[in-house]
């Protein structure tokens, strides 16, 4: 399936850029880093983060000062845009399911319209 996906991609152009965001629930409850979703967030990635015993309990805002947390999907296509990517590069984003979904992509697919997705370029086959 992988060379299926190249080949897509590809076709589309023939440079891309894969990401893997490293957003999902679990990345962001293990690193104990906080993204302003309030209450709501510290309460869904607190009850994820109880999964494993042995982690420290960390200083949310001294971590990401630090740069210990995963970057946003927003800050990612910042810096992409900082390295000098227009909006004409096609995205291909390999990750998983992203905390907050759409609305928290959404930031990044108006920085990069040519944005797909395993489930945008692969087939049912």
């Amino acid at each position: 399936m992988g060379k299926r996906l190249v080949q897509r991609m590809r076709m589309k152009s023939k440079h891309y850029i894969a990401l893997h965001l490293r957003f999902e629930p679990d990345m962001l409850a293990f690193s104990g880093c906080y993204y302003g979703g309030g209450d709501k967030e510290r309460k869904e990635l607190g009850t994820i983060r109880k999964r494993w015993k042995t982690l420290h309990t960390s200083n949310p805002d001294k971590e990401r000062r630090h740069g210990k947390c995963p970057l946003t999907p927003e800050e990612v296509g910042l810096m992409l845009r900082t390295l000098g990517y227009g909006n004409d590069v096609n995205i291909y984003v390999a990750s998983g399911d992203v905390y907050g979904g759409e609305e928290t992509l959404a930031p990044l697919r108006a920085l990069f319209p040519n944005f797909y997705t395993k489930d945008t370029i692969a087939s049912k086959e």
